[in-house]
């Protein structure tokens, strides 16, 4: 699309709320990640622009731009002089962009040239060749008359100013000298220093006013503040000279009183524009002779002299309600906005871009022009010719606009606290306009119903952040990780920062990720100080009372595939910690609180030395985030991490009751690898408190694990999915493990996936000691982060997928995995041989690359060693997956895991079919044959690109799968044609829908009665109807909610063993496994979706069997 049509919406800043993990990929060549998820895609295109932006160009046309760029000296082929490249250059614009603007132009000198008002591409092309170079360079004056032109030439509330403001020279004319200056000589011997290489500014009374500076903006409108004038100033006095009388270099004569003079400053006294005094006059004179170089006013052609003009011309609404559009058929009516804006246009304004031409711009120069920019960013300093042109084009791309925020649902499940039916809700808004989170939590009745008309909110002011920079830093030391706050021997480098200015990191960029100053002054701080970039600031209230459900957008970044997960004892019927993790490329550890704060944030990791891609560190992309125009075409959205967590917490010590919580978390898009982190409770090898239950000052040795490695040896992919934690045999001895010696806590993690689609990558799974320790009484085994075994699946390529760990004899540790890959295959892994260097990977399905498999898979167990293994395909990770139509399916795959992996093909499975009745569906219960069949499918829509994209979840022998459709529309809208600013516009916009579907896990049958099974309808006619599928608007997911749940148990019924939840001590497996049929009680069982709405869940109760624990699988 072209950058200049984009138009910006006045829609609502989209909320979603978003609480549990997501796992996208896909596999077709040359495509990359998706900068925005896809349902989040909404950008308007306006077809016809009615209303043309207005460009001014101020150009200096002084005599040193007949100079040569570098040099003082005229060039010998006049094509090479400063005021030729720039024509070229403008002339390179303008073909550009033709008639897409309206053109104005001024000059510093040529009156004759400067256009009252806009002209066409073709008559701009004449008036740049007509440019010539004569005079000084009084850019501040000039600039001065080049606002009166704009706002005067305003028509309509809608249209958009900019000033391009180029010079080769520092300002200067706002005083004028008198020439010759006769009494010169006795100046220099008796009243300064004498400077024989005219480099020093001198101060002398006798000078002219430029008038020019006292007139108002409109003759037809008062000054602004009627008598204001100024006051007379003594310049000796002012400057502590000493009063000695000066000769005339004709008469000998002293001039004492001359010298003593006393001075009117310049001064603005402009009905818009405000008052303002000037400073000293100052000049600098030729080497002996009487002539003057150059005059100045210390004020208005130094330092913020240009700023004072153009930064109220950027913020300062100059069309207010009345104001006429003189000289103009079309009389606008709504200075002040109209309500069918499509944006805010009710100021109208005017942005400026300044550049800096040449070597001839001193440092005060560069800096009189950085300050006059609307913006830092809008600073251009060009020292040469291809700089020049650059520099032009960035200028016109920024005056591109940026995609529209939009309010949708959310894509995961919400995260609920408590046992039995929860009492609490986390919702997570996410910002898109701001990319920023809030974590809500609502009160929950008894039957599931969200009841808190005014949310709570984490607090946030007791907030300390570690930094892992990956790799030691510092002479003579390994150490990597330090509070954020006091990085030792820290660089711009380590930020990919260029600035000037060696601290940028430390003053800037730093105080900005962690929240450790304000904003404003972080801002106000880079363009003082000339940063290599502005920063932004982050909204703390809500801009209207429209946006009411957005206040303090600054605490979290956005939280769009991470989950908010729990754990630990419960305090106030809530779990002790609650985690995520956030595009400001931080994981974010809280602590149970209060009433009002049911949890306080303790703790952000930034694990900022994580490899993307070559040469570059998560850490150097933390600058983007912080970037004024973050979000925007020029500087688009970032993942910093957005893959999934896993938490886990040890069985009690039996001595004292104690436990151990810990997690494992990947990068997703944010990284190519994974770290872990320590929670809380207690160290089981030294009984000490762990994580944020020690001391705070402990935290930087006791909360970080380990991260993945990096730098050449790394051949991780984007590690996006969900990473797994289980405890792992590392020997067994005739199959049989000893649990008192051999088992240790493990970190799963799927190799991930490549930038770009259809890139060769590793498909492997990465084994990590996760402790150190022997899973059974802490005692040391092994190194934290060593790397056990690496598995690698040969023939295929594009990826792992995240696995399921499977615990088939209930004795506590991991037997063998499942997980799929990019090109639609899905394998298994066993971990059963006694020696654990012939672990081995088997494939069990052969799939296509149509049909990628990017979530984990669930299991049903179907009897001892039979397995049901069930996964959705489909893909959308990648911008070109949003229009991807291919037919996907869910599948179940049959698994003896007793007998060696038999490769199962499409052929051989059952085929199951939905049909479609309004938003209701209904499936097939096609007999299964177990002598032919090796598994079912069931197709997906077809011709919508219906999708699984996140694991099944099991609810006795049902699976609960959540889908996804993606419908990319365009509309044209027509605007009022009597309003010049309410155009037509073009949105294209990805319209998102799902589908909630219940399958009996043996057939993917309908779920009979006694199945467990979702009431998506009831029938007075018939109580027995029973739908597979309902359809949702939006991204919808779900969490399942048992109110007979006692516990936060680790393994399912099933034996899933890899998810977040507590363990229960290690066993030697003979107890046998739970049953998986029937609900252990009556009670109450519902879906939470992610629209806050509830549906029942019901099914067989049996009695005489333990209670089944429910955990939440994300």
């Amino acid at each position: 699309m072209k950058k200049n049509d984009i138009h910006r919406s006045k829609l609502s800043p989209f909320a979603c709320t978003i609480a549990s993990a997501l796992a996208l990929v896909s596999l077709e060549a040359h495509a990359k990640f998706a900068e925005i998820p896809l349902h989040l895609q909404n950008e308007n295109t306006v077809t016809e622009q009615k209303v043309k932006p207005q460009v001014m160009f101020l150009i200096d046309d002084s005599g040193s731009m007949e100079w040569e760029v570098g040099s003082r000296n005229k060039p010998k082929d006049p094509n090479n002089s400063r005021m030729a490249i720039a024509k070229r250059a403008l002339h390179r614009v303008l073909d550009k962009y033709q008639d897409n603007f309206k053109w104005g132009l001024h000059t510093l000198n040529d009156a004759s040239l400067n256009t009252n008002g806009y002209i066409t591409y073709a008559q701009m092309k004449n008036k740049v060749g007509e440019l010539k170079t004569k005079g000084p360079t009084p850019t501040t004056l000039a600039y001065y008359n080049t606002a009166k032109t704009v706002m005067d030439n305003t028509l309509y509330r809608c249209q958009k100013n900019y000033i391009v403001v180029m010079s080769d020279g520092d300002a200067n004319e706002s005083y004028k000298m008198p020439q010759p200056y006769d009494y010169l000589y006795d100046v220099k011997l008796r009243y300064y220093t004498y400077y024989p290489d005219s480099i020093k500014p001198h101060y002398e009374p006798d000078y002219i006013v430029n008038s020019q500076f006292t007139a108002s903006l409109n003759n037809s409108r008062p000054p602004a503040i009627l008598g204001k004038s100024p006051v007379q100033k003594n310049l000796l006095n002012n400057y502590y000279q000493q009063q000695e009388g000066i000769f005339s270099l004709r008469s000998q004569t002293p001039i004492s009183l001359r010298a003593n003079r006393s001075y009117i400053p310049n001064f603005i006294n402009d009905h818009y524009f405000g008052y303002k005094e000037g400073g000293l006059p100052a000049f600098i004179y030729h080497k002996n002779t009487p002539h003057i170089l150059e005059s100045w006013d210390e004020f208005w052609d130094r330092d913020e002299g240009l700023k004072w003009f153009s930064h109220t011309l950027a913020t300062k609404d100059f069309k207010t309600k009345g104001d006429t559009t003189s000289g103009s058929s079309y009389h606008e009516q709504h200075w002040d906005g109209h309500p069918d804006d499509p944006f805010d246009y009710s100021k109208q304004t005017a942005e400026t871009f300044t550049v800096g031409f040449g070597s001839s711009i001193s440092e005060v120069g560069k800096q009189y022009l950085s300050k006059g920019a609307s913006k830092p960013s809008y600073y251009f300093n060009a020292e040469s010719a291809e700089l020049l042109v650059q520099a032009f084009d960035t200028i016109f791309s920024n005056i591109a606009d940026a995609n529209v925020p939009v309010r949708t649902n959310g894509t995961v499940a919400p995260t609920v606290f408590g046992n039995g039916v929860p009492n609490l809700a986390a919702i997570v808004s996410v910002n898109s306009g701001s990319w920023s989170s809030q974590i809500k939590f609502f009160d929950i009745n008894a039957q599931g119903k969200l009841t808190s008309s005014q949310p709570k909110e984490p607090l946030f002011s007791e907030r300390k952040t570690l930094i892992n920079l990956g790799r030691p830093i510092g002479v003579g030391t390994n150490k990597q990780i330090f509070w954020a706050d006091r990085i030792e021997g820290g660089n711009n480098g380590m930020f990919n920062l260029t600035s000037a200015s060696e601290t940028e990191w430390q003053d800037a960029l730093i105080p900005w990720t962690t929240r450790t100053q304000d904003d404003n002054s972080i801002a106000a701080n880079a363009r003082t100080r000339n940063f290599s970039q502005p920063y932004r600031i982050r909204p703390t209230t809500s801009p209207s009372p429209d946006y009411k459900d957005f206040g303090n957008q600054r605490n979290l970044g956005d939280i769009l595939d991470t989950p908010v997960l729990t754990i630990g004892d419960l305090v106030n019927n809530r779990q002790k910690y609650l985690v995520t993790a956030a595009n400001d490329g931080m994981v974010h550890l809280f602590k149970a609180h209060n009433q009002t704060n049911p949890y306080s944030l303790k703790l952000s990791y930034i694990p900022a030395g994580m490899d993307r891609e070559p040469n570059t560190t998560m850490g150097m992309v933390l600058k983007d985030v912080a970037h004024e125009e973050y979000g925007k075409k020029s500087n688009p959205h970032q993942y910093l991490i957005n893959g999934g967590l896993v938490l886990r917490r040890t069985a009690p010590n039996p001595e004292n009751n104690q436990s151990h919580s810990f997690l494992f978390g990947a990068m997703g898009q944010g990284g190519r690898g994974a770290y872990a982190l320590n929670i809380g409770g207690h160290d089981r090898a030294t009984n000490s408190p762990t994580g944020i239950d020690s001391q705070t000052e402990q935290w930087i040795n006791t909360v970080p694990l380990f991260e993945t490695e990096k730098g050449v040896n790394n051949k991780l992919g984007y590690t996006v999915g969900t990473p797994q934690i289980g405890r792992i045999a590392l020997k067994r001895t005739q199959s049989k493990v000893n649990i008192a010696e051999d088992v240790v806590y493990a970190g799963f993690l799927a190799s991930g996936y490549s930038l770009t689609k259809g890139k060769q990558s590793e498909t492997a799974l990465y084994i990590y000691n996760m402790l150190g320790q022997n899973a059974a009484d802490g005692t040391t085994k092994g190194r934290k982060g060593e790397l056990i075994r690496k598995i690698e699946v040969t023939n295929t390529v594009g990826g792992l997928s995240s696995p399921t760990l499977v615990d088939t004899d209930f004795d506590g540790t991991v037997d063998i995995a499942y997980a799929g890959d990019y090109s639609g295959n899905m394998y298994r892994f066993d971990f059963r041989d006694d020696d654990s260097s012939k672990w081995k990977v088997s494939k069990i399905y052969q799939g296509n690359s149509s049909q990628p498999i990017t979530a984990a898979p669930a299991i049903s167990r179907r009897g001892k060693n039979k397995y049901v293994v069930i996964f959705g395909t489909g893909s959308d990770l990648y911008q070109d997956d949003r229009d991807s139509k291919v037919q996907q399916a869910v599948y179940g795959i049959f698994d003896d895991v007793s007998k060696n992996a038999a490769e199962v093909q499409d052929g051989q499975l059952l085929k199951q079919q939905l049909t479609v009745n309004g938003d209701n569906r209904q499936v097939t219960n096609n007999l299964l044959k177990p002598n032919e069949h090796k598994g079912w499918m069931v197709n997906l829509g077809a011709g919508d690109g219906e999708r699984v994209v996140i694991k099944p979840t099991m609810v006795l022998r049902s699976a609960f799968i959540s889908t996804r459709i993606y419908h990319s529309q365009k509309n044209l809208t027509r605007s009022a044609n009597n309003d010049m600013c309410l155009p037509d516009v073009t949105n294209h916009k990805t319209n998102s829908s799902s589908w909630v579907l219940a399958l009996n896990a043996l057939t993917g049958g309908m779920p009979s009665k006694a199945d467990a099974h979702i009431k998506f309808i009831e029938r007075a006619d018939d109580p027995n109807a029973i739908a597979a599928g309902m359809k949702y608007s939006g991204i919808v997911n779900f969490s399942y909610v048992d109110g007979n749940n006692r516990g936060d148990d680790a393994v399912t019924v099933d034996g899933d063993s890899g998810g977040t939840g507590t363990d229960k001590p290690l066993n030697d497996g003979e107890a046998g496994a739970p049953k998986n049929h029937c609900f252990s009680a009556k009670g109450k069982r519902f879906i939470l979706k992610t629209d806050q709405e509830t549906v029942e869940v019901d099914g067989k109760v049996c009695s005489g069997v333990r209670r089944i624990s429910w955990r939440e699988i994300f």
